[in-house]
């Protein structure tokens, strides 16, 4: 099965160039089938020359750029409907769930268990290496409790940046997504509970990043609003 890997990267100029290097170095080790895919957000940095000389010594890898900063979720979109593999998956640009946990979920694709498989940091069999601040996990189970309360009680993290699908799942599910920055993770899986997907919660490493892209005042208000955007578009049943 050949697997597409979408990373969308915002400034990363610090991080890039030493996750690509991971992730090659692992592609090549155990003889994966896949391409990867760099969506650059618009960076006003050195990203896009940094993933550029990959270029040169990789093949399978393609970069994609916005003209100016789009979001986050924005750029997973692009990436995953530009995507050539029959299964898809999408990480941070951190590196903060190591690739070698795509050994978890890519089976549960390629096998048919499920369609959309989600790395979790809040089930049973996780490993959460080094914990974000206080105030971070402080408002990550606050955005959780609003979740379970307008949509799904039984999804542990939405949030986590470690997801695969189906190829036929992505494209189904992507082309109706609207949210372009952080809450899109929710909405993605709106989509898929709406469309039947078959979806699975995978337990993963997980060590936290001090330079997180979200913003504690301006990014967590947008995403408490674009939580009622996505039960409003539900039911209007706007992602049928």
């Amino acid at each position: 099965m050949r697997i597409s890997i979408v990373i969308p990267a915002y400034n990363e100029q610090k991080r890039i160039a030493k996750t690509l290097s991971k992730i090659f170095y692992y592609l090549k080790k155990d003889s994966v089938d896949a391409e990867v895919i760099i969506v650059d957000d618009g960076s006003r940095d050195d990203t896009f020359l940094i993933v550029n000389r990959f270029k040169d010594k990789y093949s399978n890898i393609i970069i994609l750029r916005n003209d100016s900063n789009k979001g986050k979720g924005f750029s997973v979109r692009k990436g995953v409907l530009a995507a050539q593999g029959e299964c898809i998956l999408f990480i941070d640009a951190d590196n903060s769930t190591p690739i070698q946990e795509m050994r978890k979920v890519v089976p549960l694709i390629s096998d048919g268990k499920c369609d959309v498989a989600l790395g979790s940091r809040s089930i049973e069999g996780s490993n959460v290496k080094l914990r974000q601040p206080y105030f971070r996990i402080l408002m990550g189970r606050v955005f959780n409790l609003f979740v379970k309360c307008l949509f799904y009680r039984d999804f542990k993290d939405t949030q986590c940046g470690f997801k695969a699908f189906s190829k036929k799942a992505a494209q189904i599910i992507f082309e109706r997504q609207t949210i372009e920055r952080f809450s899109f993770d929710v909405e993605i899986l709106a989509i898929a509970k709406v469309h039947n997907f078959k979806i699975q919660q995978v337990p993963v490493v997980w060590v936290n990043n001090a330079q997180s892209r979200v913003n504690p005042l301006f990014d967590s208000a947008q995403m408490f609003i674009d939580l009622f955007v996505i039960k409003i578009n539900l039911l209007r049943k706007k992602y049928l």
